[in-house]
């Protein structure tokens, strides 16, 4: 590996602190036509030399040949991490992350590639470390790498200007996202193919659904649980779980045994006590409280092999990990998986890929993070809205994240800044998802 640096002066006056380096880290390769036969085999002979990038932003020639790699920015361990501004867009951010002089690196090592290039692989991003437990002695990781991306791009899906868009799935049968419209409120329908959408609205504040192998969907409104059939827009009560008045249903999800799960939360105001809970329905639609004192119930999922479920209770600032039997259904051993420092926004949806990683949207964090099984970020995809709020792979080979977000409780100055708030974004995160399981009952 050649490890490509800049000068201190190509760092811009605002970067110039012992605690700051930016590098351009990757691999330099041979490119046709560079030097006769007896020149490439002596280069293969002997190690790459190590190159620099100049003040002046070129290339030293020793490194001529094909770069690849990523251009991070990085501060000590005991630095306080930088904070991405909430206004500007991705762009902006950018701007003033990387000073003009480093971006004219890049685009000098680059030069003659073309962008699609197979073997140009930049990121630019940012990493800050900050190292040290929490006041509940939890581990808290701060490593935060940014990705602006550049292979996985943000792009707009559907511009659906929901007040508190959630809970997106996708379902194989119609290749067609669902998602919900809590506020409106109302379930919605979006072809990707043809751009085509279809509203169903429900009676009473719906918070999650599945979808039905018999048909229809299992949706969790307000008080409880309920059916929808979508061939007449009726639905009919199933299940109201004693609740207190102010809690309403929030997010829920099936497990691959059929089962569907789903929590409460307090919604009037922050709540001074937790009343949330945790629900599961079983197929022969029998419902059994599994867990009390929640706050703010949220995203959940479970790990490929089903051993694991992953909660989150977004006002602790917490996803946690649960033992999980797929076989009966129960839980056990809660323990922290992550802890989100309140700077990087509240964690909302979840869900999990078919590598076991764990990606999280964050509430007023305008990102969504990738987790590995072990709790450590393994990446950061910055969003152009400040509230994504859930999350869902879709598309013919789950190759698609498709993340839902809100324009709820923006004013008016803050929707003109993120005018895309309550969209539903897609990017293609170079991995795949698992699919979503349908309730069996």
């Amino acid at each position: 590996m050649v490890q490509l640096r800049p000068a201190q002066a190509a760092l811009g006056q605002g970067a110039r602190t012992q605690h700051e380096r930016v590098c351009l880290e990757g691999a330099a390769r041979p490119g046709p036509g560079r030097g006769g036969g007896a020149e490439r085999g002596q280069a293969e002979a002997q190690p790459q030399p190590r190159a620099r990038l100049s003040a002046r932003g070129g290339l030293d020639q020793r490194a001529a040949g094909r770069v690849r790699g990523k251009l991070v920015l990085r501060r000590r361990r005991h630095a306080q991490p930088l904070r991405l501004p909430l206004s500007g867009g991705i762009r902006h951010q950018r701007r003033r992350l990387f000073p003009p002089a480093v971006r004219a690196c890049v685009r000098r090592a680059a030069q003659g590639l073309a962008r699609d290039h197979p073997r140009l692989r930049f990121r630019i991003g940012l990493r800050a470390r900050h190292g040290g437990r929490n006041a509940q002695g939890l581990r808290q990781d701060r490593t935060d790498k940014i990705v602006f991306p550049l292979m996985d791009r943000v792009r707009v899906a559907l511009d659906a200007k929901t007040r508190l868009g959630e809970g997106p799935v996708w379902c194989p049968r119609k290749q067609a996202l669902y998602f919900v419209d809590i506020l409106e409120p109302a379930l919605k329908r979006f072809d990707p193919a043809t751009g085509a959408t279809k509203t169903w609205p429900v009676p009473d504040l719906i918070g999650s659904f599945a979808l039905r192998e018999g048909g229809g969907l299992m949706v969790a409104l307000r008080r409880g649980f309920y059916t929808l059939d979508l061939k007449t827009g009726a639905t009919a009560p199933v299940h109201l779980p004693e609740e207190p008045e102010d809690t309403r249903f929030n997010d829920g999800k099936c497990d691959r045994a059929g089962r569907f799960w789903a929590g409460t939360m307090h919604f009037q105001g922050m709540p001074r006590e937790p009343k949330g809970a945790l629900y599961r329905m079983d197929i022969d639609q029998r419902v059994t409280r599994m867990e009390r004192g929640i706050r703010t119930a949220n995203g959940l999922g479970w790990s490929p092999d089903d051993r694991l479920m992953y909660y989150t209770d977004t006002r602790t600032n917490r996803i946690d990990v649960y033992d999980f039997d797929i076989a009966t259904g129960s839980i056990a051993n809660r323990r922290p998986f992550v802890h989100v420092p309140q700077d990087s926004g509240f964690p909302d949806g979840l869900t999990v890929d078919s590598q076991g990683y764990v990606w999280s949207a964050k509430w007023d964090g305008a990102r969504i993070v990738r987790y590995s099984p072990d709790g450590r970020i393994d990446r950061v995809v910055a969003m152009p809205v400040p509230r994504p709020t859930s999350l869902s792979f879709g598309g013919a080979d789950l190759g698609t994240l498709y993340v839902t977000s809100a324009r709820d409780g923006l004013d008016d100055a803050a929707i003109a800044r993120h005018p895309l708030s309550g969209a539903v974004f897609a990017l293609e995160p170079g991995v795949e998802g698992l699919p979503e399981p349908r309730f069996g009952g």
